[in-house]
């Protein structure tokens, strides 16, 4: 486990940081790295304001954008696979807010795109997705993801169990949570 401390709008940084923390969990014998929620950006949905719409949405990447590319380059250069909690997500016309699994190869495995939108995301235009995605890791661990307040939907974390995931992952946004109801709500999740 790492703390750093990502940089609203600095994406170069933030990657770089992502760099560093990946060669820490390469010589730490990691066998999976969990980037943070919004690892590129940081929160910045909750920091702005709808007259920076348009502003914030050039922050919206696809799988191909140089961002993505380097955190698929970080994992096969170490061999470690990296998932990617959540980050702003461009497909064609529409907006998500994603999750992706990145196996040691530096290949995309899977993605997650989130179903229940808070009401800091949906001004944006920010579509659901349609599907619960498990990401299964070559070390046996199927992993579920449920990003930022997906975490009060019991409805998520029945589904992906039924689905057959043993670990779950909930990316928080630090902002405007309160750790004690968030533990409650983990625990019996």
């Amino acid at each position: 486990i790492f703390h750093g401390k990502l940089r609203l709008y600095s994406k170069k940084y933030n990657v770089d940081l992502s760099r560093w923390v990946a060669r820490i969990a390469r010589i730490k014998k990691a066998k999976l790295l969990i980037l943070p929620a919004y690892f590129n950006t940081g929160p910045i949905l909750e920091h702005a304001t709808l007259s920076q719409k348009r502003y914030i949405k050039r922050y919206f990447e696809n799988v191909n954008s140089p961002s993505i590319f380097s955190i698929q380059n970080i994992s096969l250069t170490l061999n470690l696979p990296i998932l990617i909690s959540s980050y702003l997500e461009k497909a064609g016309a529409h907006y998500y807010i994603s999750s992706l699994f990145i196996e040691s190869d530096g290949n995309i495995y899977g993605r997650y795109r989130k179903i229940v939108l808070s009401k800091y995301e949906s001004p944006y235009g920010i579509k659901r997705g349609k599907e619960l995605t498990i990401f299964n890791t070559r070390f046996g661990v199927k992993i579920g993801v449920a990003i930022n307040k997906e975490i009060w939907y019991p409805e998520i974390y029945r589904a992906y169990k039924i689905k057959g995931a043993n670990l779950f992952i909930t990316p928080l946004n630090p902002l405007n949570y309160n750790y004690y109801m968030v533990s409650i709500a983990a625990r019996s999740r």
